[in-house]
């Protein structure tokens, strides 16, 4: 009989015989269960199973089994009457499948187990006959004697810690190196009393306090665990208010080891592991080792070489572990790539160890889902113990880590009382602490600074994705395995690698490379990379977890890239599938236009996840710990929609009206829905106001790196599919931070109704770009109301819903609660129009069409009248107004709809054609207040009409805006009445525009023939000239100069005078230029690239009194004519400036212009013009100094190797051609040549200001088949601006190099006999070299 003291036993038995009937032959186990009897209910507590054992029939003997239980039981508790029960099961097959059925069992009742091992007891069987789980069985009296077990049953004589069942938490061992002493507490409870004091009892505040310095000291400064010392301290004394030094003693050691905060697991050894395949060594080649995770915290032990039955006695700590995670413990074969053969996995619940006493325990290996086989995978032998570690401050013990979390935003109730006890550690902490802080501020400056840096443009993207490897994937297939590839989608571009059969744990290795040519900013700004890992079965493909996230979101990181990160992969389709679905490492970079692809060295790649915690590596981690929100969008109603559908009829009967069959439809990574359709009918878009009324409720797993959420207007199409209204994009993350956002109006634009596709498929259809980009389309195509918010749980009249997609109608939204508006005034000034497109007239008769301009704001249009195109010139001169209600800027500021601009022909308002365009925004001008000036608008095309020639310049025109609020109108209307009314308009005088054209930089290269042959053509107001061709060069020279003879109006500062458009085009034709490709443009501005000559006395000429009346009262009598040729200085004579090409917009080409306009005033008729001047600048004799070292990384050219390269200079300045060669060489190789020579130019006539100074061309030669072929194979430019030492620009250098000449300074002459003396010192330097050896 069991003594009834306290403390735990540990239940040992052995099974040492057995006899069982003849018809029990092959493999039996042996299986024991403990558990507990508590109001006629059966509470299991632990179970262990033996290996397979091979028997005849008969009696067996020597059985060998062994088996430890109750380390979860405790004799003095009161749940009831504990008992042992043995169970003989045999294995049966059925079919194709076997089993282990019970062949009998034995119970026996704890209470009666001795305390000390005796003899073995034989033990009848009983049979099964109400087999269930955790059922009891019932003997049956009539049983065969004859089947029984011999076993000894008693209690282990190791007695553990003592056990108190009041403790909420684990009793276990203390470490040795954390043991206090045993009179430290007394002697710090009288410290703290005082020596002077006579009391004998402490104050319950300052007592709790005492006990959390001496249980934590300053490792925990934030007094995380006060709250639950003071609880427990409540619980003790029942709540005194004094406490005596025995009472805070037995206080202090009652709670010392309540909050353990780390587990020790020991791997012992492993028995009977899988052996391995015979072709590959045979049945020991195994390398085991064991993959140790918990949470995010992953660890490993050493290999042990070619051993079934590996013993590795290792130790392994996890901090601050979670009792509600389970342990992980996975056996792999050592790998020669990323993870190794698998071999066995099993699981412990830790939450079963909380009152558990260290001992050692075998486990049974399963398959990878979890799952016994009949084939046995061997078993594993550990130890588990909790533990209390002091000297780590960050290991928050469990049992406080959920109160504290959620009372983290809390105060603390307690103040902290007297001094630290170790002044020296917390000044060490919060210096360690300090310095954490200034290098993650310095780091993420330093991120920002380079973001800053970043900048998105239009151009040619390549996207590199490496597909390394997957881990713990999902099994799909029957056999526990999947066969895994991995999808990658973006920009319309979809690529897969290829499959990897029957494995959760694939190594792919592949690199895909997307090309994108000339990707627009705003699309790349937009799009979305998918990564999908899926399973490749017979009948498809189907996914097991995908990654989305935004393209801008890898191009803003470090060097554009993700480099080598883990990512959790989530299945956000099936909502059957919760949780993490595996991880996928991968590197994505991003190469954008001027970008470098970064290549990694071996040493760069980061740790491995083998060393350490892959959850800490896994890229925005939706893994360990996610949050399931519902991101909520409510689509209430649209307005001002364009007629999709027109109006079919027969015999005057309608039988379709015009209308648009509307839906709205929304994108978040993986999820889409969409409204109902609403049907909208009308002759009039005015008419055209669908109510949708509905609300989508979308499924988000949060944190995501997806957050732009896609929004799309369709028409509805039963045939032909479904036909874009316009689109827009919201940010999750927005609605997320602020919970709720709207009711919101967002305008919709796209291309006019009256654009067709291209029939062309290979053409670029601009119809479903505009469409699908909003930020380019050219019409006002309506708005829609939408309210968004972010909710944790779904309605409650809904119940319970999967977590997929899903929608309901809704009440329609109040008039009161739209977005409030605001009363506003639109004036403009219709001016006139310069380097309009030429339209033949529809007559036939000759001559350009008429032409008028159109303000769109929203709903409300003001079209100017016709004027006849002159050259491309149009003179309108009007002015108009109207009133518009629009949503209030001062509230609703990103509500308010652009203002285009456009250029039409057209008799009647049903025949405009909007062929040309612009879009500013419409707080810009309400911020000017009605003060703003005339401005030239730069036009683009409408490319989805396509109305303009092949090379057509879309044009200018010149007006003046004004909008604003009704009191501001009323504030300034005599001011705009003035400016814009009257003669003020009118009024015109002659001159001579003289546009001075000197050169230009960085001019496009033409992809097909590798070079240009640029030439630009200069109009002023319809009339054109051109310059001088300049074959073969990006940095042509000119120094020419065009007089065009103009009547201009020059009021207000000459904001009113015509554009100077210079066009660059390349030639391809000597004979015509109808060859010619037109390449891009820049517009001068009078006001701001141009000057009125009046600053410097030549030839004078006397205006008589009619043309003196017509000029400002500034212009003197005598009017003088600037000579260029004279020398001028600065002062007298401005510099002129660098200006951008543009092919529509800043920013949309390459290259820049050196030019200045010249207004002259000129007589009626211009009678007198003053002769062209000599443009040259200033020169001065000069040396340039080259010092060529050689070339690196030279690819071949034209399916051809390099073989004998050599490099050529090339500097042309306004006056001279100077060229330079460096011998051929191959040598070190023809790939990597050096040249190693150190030459001097000598320039004769070097402009003296550095903007006139010219680039270095280099040119890259390959000398073939003996000189018969030397292509061109490479070139670049070297801009001199900076190396010019009598210049402000000049930036000086070292150079390792001895000087071979004097900085040449304009006040001084260069020697004449520089070459001489330069030659006399290298054959010093010869002669010194050679007596030296």
């Amino acid at each position: 009989m069991a003594e009834k003291e306290g403390g735990r036993r540990l239940v040992k038995f052995s099974v040492l015989e057995a006899s069982l009937r003849e018809e029990h032959s092959g493999p039996i186990y042996i299986s024991a269960s403990l558990f507990r009897v508590h109001d006629d209910k059966e509470i299991p507590q632990e179970k262990v199973q033996s290996d397979s054992i091979v028997v005849k029939a008969g009696t067996v003997h020597n059985l060998d089994f062994e088996g430890n239980l109750g380390d979860v039981f405790n004799l003095n508790h009161e749940t009831g009457n504990p008992l042992l029960r043995i169970f003989v099961l045999a294995k049966k097959a059925s079919g194709f499948t076997s089993s282990k059925v019970p062949i009998g069992v034995v119970e026996i009742d704890l209470d009666d187990v001795p305390s000390v091992e005796e003899d073995a007891q034989e033990y009848p069987l009983s049979p099964i006959l109400s087999p269930g789980k955790g059922s009891a069985a019932e003997a049956d009296p009539e049983g065969d004697p004859k089947e029984w077990i011999r076993a000894k049953v008693f209690f282990s004589k190791e007695v553990t810690e003592h056990f108190d069942p009041s403790a909420k938490a684990v009793i276990f061992d203390v470490d040795e190196d954390v043991e206090e002493d045993k009179d430290e507490v007394p002697r710090r409870f009288m410290d703290e009393l005082g020596k002077k004091t006579k009391k004998k009892t402490l104050p319950r505040d300052r007592a709790v306090q005492l006990a959390h310095d001496l249980l934590y000291g300053v490792l925990d400064k934030g007094k995380k665990y006060k709250k639950e010392i003071k609880k427990r301290y409540e619980s003790f004394t029942d709540g005194a208010k004094n406490v005596t030094k025995e009472e805070f003693v037995d206080f202090y050691r009652s709670i010392r080891p309540v909050m353990p905060n780390e587990l020790q697991v020991v791997i012992i050894r492993a028995e009977g592991l899988m052996p391995g395949d015979s072709a590959f060594g045979g049945a020991n080649s195994r390398y085991p080792y064991v993959q140790l995770i918990h949470g995010k915290q992953i660890q490993q032990s050493k290999a042990i070489k070619k051993n079934l039955n590996p013993f590795w006695n290792e130790k392994f700590s996890f901090r601050a572990p979670n009792p509600q995670i389970s342990l992980q413990l996975i056996i792999r074969d050592t790998p020669t790539v990323a993870f190794g053969n698998f071999l066995g996995r099993t699981t412990v619940n830790l939450k079963s160890l909380l009152d558990k006493a260290p001992a050692p325990t075998w486990l049974e290996l399963r398959n990878e889902k979890g799952q016994t086989e009949v084939t046995s995978r061997g078993r594993i032998q550990v130890i588990l113990k909790w533990r209390l570690e002091l000297k780590n401050e960050k290991m928050l013990p469990f049992e406080l880590r959920e109160e504290e979390e959620a009372s983290s935003d809390e105060d603390d109730e307690e103040e902290d009382e007297g001094d630290d006890e170790n002044p020296k550690l917390e000044e060490d902490d919060e210096e360690e602490k300090k310095a954490k802080e200034d290098a993650e501020k310095e780091k993420k400056e330093s991120l920002m600074k380079e973001q800053a840096g970043m900048k998105i443009i239009t151009g040619d993207y390549q996207v590199h994705v490496h597909i390394i490897e997957c881990r713990d994937l999902k099994a799909k297939d029957l056999n526990g395995m999947s066969d895994p590839l991995v999808t990658i989608e973006m920009f319309g571009q979809k690529m897969n690698t290829a499959v990897v059969y029957s494995t959760l744990s694939p190594v792919f290795d592949d690199l895909l490379i997307f090309n994108m040519k000339n990707l627009d900013k705003d699309e790349f700004e937009e799009g979305l990379i998918r990564i999908s890992v899926k399973d490749s079965g017979l009948l498809g493909e189907t996914l097991i977890g995908s990654y989305s996230f935004d393209a801008t979101y890898v191009y803003f990181q470090k060097n554009h890239e993700l480099y080598q990160s883990w990512v959790a992969l989530l299945n956000e389709v099936d909502p059957s599938d919760e949780g993490v679905q595996g991880y996928l490492k991968l590197s994505v970079q991003v190469v954008g236009p001027n970008d470098k692809l970064v290549i990694h060295r071996e040493g760069d790649a980061p740790a491995k996840a083998d060393d350490g915690d892959i959850g800490s590596m896994v890229l925005m981690p939706p893994t360990v710990k996610k949050e399931k929100k519902w991101l909520v969008i409510t689509v209430h109603c649209g307005d001002y929609f364009p007629i999709m559908d027109e109006a079919i009829g027969a015999g005057g009967v309608d039988i379709y009206e015009a209308g648009i069959d509307a839906f709205h439809f929304v994108q978040f990574s993986d999820s889409k829905i969409a409204t109902h359709v609403v049907k909208t009918k009308g002759m009039s878009r005015h008419m055209i106001n669908p109510e949708f009324n509905c609300e989508l409720w979308i499924p988000v797993t949060t944190p995501s790196a997806t957050d732009r959420v896609k929004h799309i207007v369709y028409d509805y199409d039963l045939v032909g599919g479904n036909d874009d209204v316009s689109c827009f994009s919201t940010k999750f993350k927005d609605v997320e931070k602020k919970g709720k956002i709207g009711p919101t109006w967002f305008n919709l634009y796209g291309a006019p109704t009256t654009a067709t596709a291209p029939l062309n498929p290979l053409e670029e259809n601009w119809l479903e770009k505009y469409n699908q980009h909003p930020e380019k389309g050219s019409t006002y195509r309506g708005r829609v109301l939408i309210s968004q918010k972010v909710r944790d749980e779904l309605p409650k009249s809904k119940g319970e819903l999967p977590f997929a997609p899903w929608s309901r109608k809704v009440k329609m939204l109040h008039i009161k609660k739209h977005p409030r508006t605001h009363d506003y005034v639109l004036k403009v000034g219709f001016i006139a129009g310069s380097e309009l497109p030429k339209i033949p007239s529809s007559t036939g008769l000759g001559g350009a069409r008429k032409m008028g301009v159109m303000i769109q704001i929203g709903k409300y249009t003001m079209i100017s009248s016709r004027a006849a195109n002159n050259n491309g010139c149009c003179e309108w001169s009007e002015n108009k107004s109207m009133h518009l209600e629009l949503p209030d800027h001062r509230k609703c500021e990103h509500m308010l709809p652009d203002v285009c601009i456009y250029l039409f022909t057209g008799k009647t308002a049903a025949e405009l054609v909007p062929m040309c365009f612009t879009r500013i925004k419409m707080i810009d001008l309400i911020e000017e207040k009605f003060s703003g000036a005339f401005r030239w608008y730069t036009l683009q095309e409408d490319r989805s009409l396509n109305e303009l020639a092949e090379n057509t310049f879309p044009g200018c025109v010149l007006l003046r805006l004004g909008l604003g609020t009704n009191e501001v109108a009323n504030q300034t209307e005599e001011a705009w009445n003035k400016q814009t009314t009257g003669d003020a308009l009118s009024q015109k005088v002659p001159y001579i525009v003289r546009v001075h054209i000197f050169m230009c930089r960085d001019l496009p290269v033409d992809a097909d023939e590798g070079s240009i042959d640029p030439y630009l053509r200069v109009n002023v107001n319809g009339a054109s000239d051109c310059t001088s061709v300049k074959p073969a060069t990006r940095d042509p020279i000119y120094f020419e100069v065009f007089d065009f003879k103009c009547e201009l109006n020059h009021n207000f500062g000459f904001q009113l005078a015509p554009r100077v458009c210079i066009q660059m085009w390349d030639s391809d034709s000597l004979i015509t230029q109808a060859f010619d490709d037109y390449q891009a443009c820049c517009m001068l501005d009078v006001k701001e690239h141009g000057f009125v000559d009046a600053c410097r006395e030549m030839d004078e000429y006397t205006l008589d009194s009619s043309v003196r009346s017509s000029l400002p009262s500034d212009i003197p009598e005598s009017i003088p004519v600037l000579d260029l040729g004279k020398r001028v200085t600065g002062s007298e004579f401005p510099d002129p400036k660098w200006v951008n090409f543009m092919i529509e917009k800043e920013g949309d080409a390459e290259g820049q212009l050196l030019a200045l306009v010249q207004l002259i005033p000129s007589s009626p008729g211009h009678a007198l013009v003053p002769p062209k001047p000599n443009v040259f600048p200033e020169s001065m004799p000069a040396f340039l100094e080259i010092t060529t070292l050689g070339c690196r990384n030279l690819i071949p050219y034209q399916f051809l190797p390099i073989t004998l390269p050599r490099v050529q200079f090339v500097l042309q300045t306004a006056e001279e051609l100077l060229e330079l060669s460096s011998p051929d060489s191959k040598k070190p190789s023809p790939q990597d040549p050096n040249f190693l020579r150190y030459d001097i130019i000598k320039v004769e006539k070097f402009p003296v200001k550095s903007i006139f100074a010219p680039r270095l061309q280099v040119k890259a030669f390959d000398t073939r088949l003996g000189g018969l072929l030397v292509p061109n194979i490479g070139n670049c430019t070297v801009p001199l601006e900076t190396k010019l030492p009598w210049s402000a620009e000049y930036v000086a250098y070292e150079s390792t190099f001895s000087a071979r000449t004097e900085a040449i300074l304009p006040d001084e002459k260069p020697p004449e006999d520089e070459e001489e003396e330069v030659e006399e010192e290298e054959e010093e330097e010869e002669d010194a070299e050679n007596n030296g050896a």
